[in-house]
C-alpha cells in the first residue's frame, strides 16, 4: 500500500510539474529583445491558466499516464551495502523485482537475489504474486457484474 501511495504521489508531482512547465510564460520583451505586443495582438496571446485549470490538466495527464502504465513492465534493482569502519564495502545484498500494473495496481515480484535467478524454493514463495493477480481479477469481474 505504501508503494502504491508513493508511486501515485510521484506521478502527481511529475504531472503537476509538467503542467506548470507547459504554462510557463515567455520572457518579457525587454529580456528577449522582441518588439512589444500591440493591443490588437494581445488578445491572440494565451492567458495564464488559473490554479484549478492547472490541477485539472495535471490530474487528466496523471490519469492518462496511469492508463499507459498498464502496458508497462519494468525491473527494479535495489542494493544494500554494509560498510566497515573505513567506509569500504564489507558485504552487499541485492534484489531485483519485476513491477507490473495489473487491474489498476502495481504488483511486484522478486525475480533475482544477489544478481542470481531465484531457486525453486524461492520461486514458490513468490507464488503469492500469481495468487494476488488472480484475486484482483476475480474482484474486478465481481465489481463489473454489479
Amino acid at each position: 500500500m505504501q508503494r502504491k501511495t508513493s508511486i501515485l504521489a510521484m506521478l502527481l508531482l511529475v504531472a503537476g510539474a509538467l503542467a506548470l512547465a507547459q504554462n510557463a510564460s515567455p520572457p518579457s520583451p525587454a529580456q528577449s529583445g522582441t518588439p512589444t505586443v500591440t493591443n490588437n495582438e494581445q488578445h491572440l496571446r494565451p492567458q495564464p491558466a488559473d490554479p484549478q485549470e492547472i490541477m485539472r490538466r495535471a490530474v487528466e495527464k496523471d490519469v492518462y499516464n496511469w492508463e499507459e502504465a498498464k502496458d508497462y513492465t519494468f525491473l527494479e534493482r535495489s542494493q544494500q551495502d554494509a560498510l566497515d569502519g573505513n567506509g569500504q564495502v564489507k558485504s552487499s545484498k541485492s534484489e531485483t523485482h519485476e513491477i507490473q500494473v495489473l487491474y489498476g495496481e502495481p504488483f511486484s515480484r522478486m525475480v533475482a537475489k544477489d544478481d542470481k535467478p531465484l531457486s525453486e524454493k524461492e520461486k514458490k514463495k513468490e507464488f503469492r504474486f500469481e495468487w494476488m493477480v488472480e484475486k484482483k481479477g476475480k474482484e474486478k469481474k465481481r465489481k463489473e457484474r454489479v
